[in-house]
């Protein structure tokens, strides 16, 4: 059955209308409010950024100045161990005192020394080479290039001036008299025990007479330990001729005298290294 619409065309049109404009207002109203919403949050999500690089910045620059501070006192360590190396290098760490003590320690009784020679080789490092570049080539470097050129710290330009730590090896010539080729043995035999001493050769033992007796004439080449010190050293300790507490007449050496050998006693090679004249060896 059909329904009858008592009201005018003109006010339902203008009703429906009025109902469109209301739902578009607060469709607007509500788009408008999310997008006020989203700008504040966004915003503060922002200020929560900048506020945290701020905070990495400022933690970035307390850790590049420690880590500058960090850098100096390594380069001061640096500096401080090269000088203790370097005057380390130039000291004695053993005695004469104590080689004299100990070649003689160790000598049989009846043998003699005639002379005892000390020099320092000095070992010469070879500096570093340098990369050769090709002949004729060019390089050209772009001001990008040239703007990420690292430019180099102070400890890497501190190592670059580094004084070189000279390094000495000792070599010892002893040259003396024995009366058999079995004394010599013994002394060699002695002299590798002893933790003093390394690279020991016998370079020569021959018969010579010295007035009415046959002796053999030796002479040992030997270096001195580098790694020897005399702090940790227990030296070898003998008691020659003491019986009972009573100091006898001490034992005779050979009948040698420094006339025969041609060697003078008391002589002092001017010292240049830590132990007696230097060479350069490459």
């Amino acid at each position: 059955m059909p329904t009858s619409n008592f009201l005018p065309e003109d006010y339902v049109s203008q009703r429906a209308e009025h109902r469109s404009n209301t739902i578009g207002l607060a469709l607007f109203i509500v788009i408008m409010v999310a997008v006020v919403a989203a700008f504040l949050v966004t915003n503060q999500q922002w200020n929560t950024v900048k506020q945290e690089q701020q905070r990495i910045n400022v933690a970035y620059s307390d850790a590049a100045r420690q880590i500058e501070t960090l850098n100096e006192m390594e380069s001061q360590k640096r500096q401080i161990l090269e000088r203790a190396e370097v005057t380390a290098a130039l000291v004695e760490r053993v005695p004469r005192s104590i080689l004299l003590a100990e070649l003689i320690n160790r000598m049989p009784p009846p043998m003699s020394l005639m002379s005892v020679e000390l020099h320092s080789i000095r070992i010469k490092t070879p500096p570093p080479q340098k990369a050769k570049k090709s002949e004729g080539a060019t390089t050209v470097l772009s001001i990008k290039d040239k703007a990420n050129q690292r430019i180099p710290t102070r400890s890497e330009e501190d190592d670059a001036r580094a004084v070189e730590v000279p390094k000495y090896t000792v070599a010892m010539t002893i040259i003396g008299f024995a009366p058999t080729d079995v004394h010599v043995s013994d002394y060699l035999r002695g002299l590798t025990d002893c933790s003093l001493f390394q690279a020991i050769q016998l370079k020569y033992s021959r018969e010579t007479s010295v007035g009415d007796q046959l002796l053999r004439k030796f002479e040992i080449d030997m270096e001195l330990n580098p790694n020897a010190d005399a702090k940790g050293f227990e030296p070898l300790k003998l008691r020659r001729g003491l019986k009972g507490g009573i100091d006898p007449t001490p034992i005779n050496p050979l009948p040698i005298s420094p006339e025969m050998t041609g060697v003078k006693l008391g002589d002092e090679t001017p010292s240049d290294g830590p132990h007696g004249s230097e060479e350069v060896k490459q």
